[in-house]
């Protein structure tokens, strides 16, 4: 059985490509710790922690375009097009 590249078209690593995405996941936890503090110092009140909530939710939606770029490209690289 013949053993996968570690390279895709142009010598970008693949092993690389999915430690990007591996480090994506852990986005936000900055944010969504502090919007859990601020629930808890504020009895967990929405109105009063809704900057928080509202930075929270941002980086998530930047993160989920910028993950979804990766997994095109990552296609793109498994099917040799890149």
């Amino acid at each position: 059985r013949p053993t996968p590249p570690l390279a895709g078209r142009g010598n970008v690593p693949v092993p690389v490509f999915w430690l990007c995405l591996s480090l994506l996941e852990a986005t936000c936890i900055t944010e969504m710790s502090v919007m859990m503090a601020c629930w808890k110092q504020n009895d967990f009140s929405d109105t009063a922690c809704a900057e928080e909530i509202r930075m929270f939710y941002d980086c998530v939606a930047k993160a989920e375009v910028i993950k979804a770029s990766f997994a095109t490209v990552g296609r793109d690289w498994m099917f040799g097009m890149f």
